[in-house]
């Protein structure tokens, strides 16, 4: 029989938790390093368990007003675990009466006590192949087909077309604002404001040179496109990806996060690619898989649960309100589909 035993650090994020968060969950949103720089790693408490010696779960959390809000987003979370982590809690602390998780991969009910699990966001993740060849293989027949036939192109058209990759200390970090650059430039085109500033530019720079994967495509040694992505334990995190307006007829942006991915799938003991957030056609040609994200509350009985009432219908309404998004975006998916097979019928038409 395995022995489980676990440990609270108050206030605190003991120097192993970084090495053991990356490798047990591999995503941005659970790395000791996001929550630096999000603020909240310096007043955070860190729950470990450990079967048979070994690490198996480690949460960073807050407390506040009767509630444990737990930080690490992004991450699948057993309901054994929450369960085991629950009992603790409760046990800990008398006077907290709830436990939440936001944006996580979990199932529901769990046992042993009242609980809410409803959508509140949706991701891209893809199960990176063992390999460059075998991702390929993994694609549409149709997919493969476009891709092979665009490099192919690219190539032709430019014969200086070089394809790189960079990790942290390597990574030239003009390489990383130009990509920036070029994002900006994209965002301009669709009238449309980027989302990182300055001060998150600099975010990234420094991201870059700790836990940075970097892939750039060069053209006549201008750099023309590029992804940047962040690497925890065995997982690719996506950043930014962009390419220049003037390449636009080439796909090449499709290209080049064809070409990331391929070179991720060929790093040894690589497992997962993440997307990110965002409905884009091309996740899904490139072998991305939707996966849904869920808030979920603990209580540690029905009375607490009456306690908490403003949480449980905030949790409530949020998970309405994802809902009417999420069928409104596939009202827009169906009408861009229907479109598509309209138009080869409208042109023979004309």
């Amino acid at each position: 029989m395995s022995h489980i035993t676990t440990a609270s650090f108050e206030h605190e994020a003991p120097a192993f938790v970084g090495a053991e968060l990356d490798r047990l969950y591999g995503t941005r949103y659970s790395s000791l390093r996001h929550f630096r720089v999000a603020g909240t790693a310096a007043a955070a408490s860190t729950y470990v368990a450990r079967t048979d010696g070994a690490v198996t779960t480690v949460f960073l959390y807050a407390r506040r007003r009767g509630v444990v809000r737990v930080l690490n987003e992004g991450i699948r979370v057993e309901a054994g675990v929450a369960a085991d982590f629950a009992a603790d809690i409760f046990h800990r602390y008398p006077t907290v009466s709830a436990i939440h998780w936001h944006c996580v991969d979990t199932s529901a009910p769990v046992p042993g006590y009242p609980s809410q699990r409803l959508a509140c966001a949706e991701d891209t993740v893809l199960p990176l192949p063992a390999s460059a060849a075998l991702y390929l293989a993994s694609l549409g027949a149709s997919t493969r087909a476009n891709l092979k036939s665009r490099v192919n192109k690219l190539k032709r058209e430019f014969p200086t077309f070089v394809f790189g990759v960079a990790e942290r200390a390597d990574v030239d970090p003009a390489d990383v604002r130009h990509i920036i650059h070029l994002s900006r430039l994209r965002m301009q085109g669709k009238g449309k404001t980027s989302t990182i500033d300055a001060a998150e530019e600099e975010r990234i720079v420094q991201a870059v040179a700790e836990c940075g994967y970097v892939t750039t495509v060069h053209i006549g040694g201008q750099l023309c496109a590029g992804v940047v992505l962040y690497r925890h334990g065995s997982n690719f995190s996506a950043r930014v990806l962009a390419h220049a307006p003037a390449y636009d007829r080439h796909r090449l942006g499709f290209v080049c996060a064809f070409l990331s991915i391929s070179a991720c799938a060929a790093t040894p003991g690589s497992a997962l690619f993440y997307f990110g957030w965002g409905r884009y056609d091309y996740k899904q040609h490139l072998g991305g898989r939707r996966r849904e994200l869920a808030t979920l509350v603990i209580y540690r009985s029905r009375w607490h649960a009456l306690l908490q009432a403003p949480l449980a219908w905030s949790v409530r309404l949020g998970g309405l309100a994802f809902r009417w998004r999420h069928r409104a975006l596939e009202l827009q998916e169906w009408w861009r589909a229907w479109r598509q097979r309209r138009r080869p019928a409208d042109r023979s038409l004309a």
